[in-house]
């Protein structure tokens, strides 16, 4: 498994916990190497990027934060309710735009969910698929610096954020599986 390297000069990606390292494993993995080369170079993108759930929104939303300067973000995981408020996350993305800044989009359902601005101008366009068991290994490396032994095979199918990888703990069907250490203490 290839990993991306992409590092913003003035931050240092820390996969330090397996809870943070799968959603950030599931961006870098999706990129292509134009795309890479185009959020290196370019200060105009706009990113957007398809979600498997509403439950990967947020986690996704964060880890994408970490790949640059963003001047406008966008996460959502309903449809905007047609109001006054409504209008603002629009107008920032269509001034963000306008201006040539970077913007990032995140929604299990982006051409309905997102502002029209943004989906009709992506420059990149990512569908993350739910994470499989190789993400999961190689986040499980990342946290404690050594490969897994015992992870069975399919262990990915039907994994939730919320439900499965909360407190830094990998579940599945109500079994744990993986447990980050607290910290200081080294496996």
């Amino acid at each position: 498994m290839d990993l991306i390297e992409l590092t913003h000069p003035e931050r240092k990606v820390h996969l330090g916990s397996a809870l943070h390292s799968v959603p950030d494993l599931m961006i870098r993995l999706a990129l292509t190497p134009a795309e890479i080369k185009k959020l290196k170079r370019d200060r105009t993108t706009c990113m957007i990027i398809e979600a498997p759930s509403a439950e990967w929104v947020e986690p996704l939303a964060k880890a994408a934060k970490l790949l640059g300067d963003w001047q406008s973000v966008h996460s959502t995981k309903e449809p905007v309710r047609k109001s006054y408020r409504s209008v603002i996350p629009n107008d920032k993305a269509v001034h963000t735009l306008a201006a040539g800044g970077r913007t990032l989009g995140v929604s299990q359902n982006p051409f309905s969910y997102l502002p029209k601005a943004m989906t009709a101008s992506a420059d990149i366009l990512l569908k993350i698929a739910a994470p499989d068991d190789e993400i999961l290994r190689e986040a499980i490396k990342l946290a404690t610096g050594s490969t897994p032994h015992l992870i069975p095979q399919g262990i990915s199918t039907g994994l939730d954020y919320g439900r499965d990888l909360r407190r830094d703990t990998f579940r599945q069907h109500g079994q744990v599986l993986y447990r980050t250490p607290p910290c200081g203490v080294s496996s």
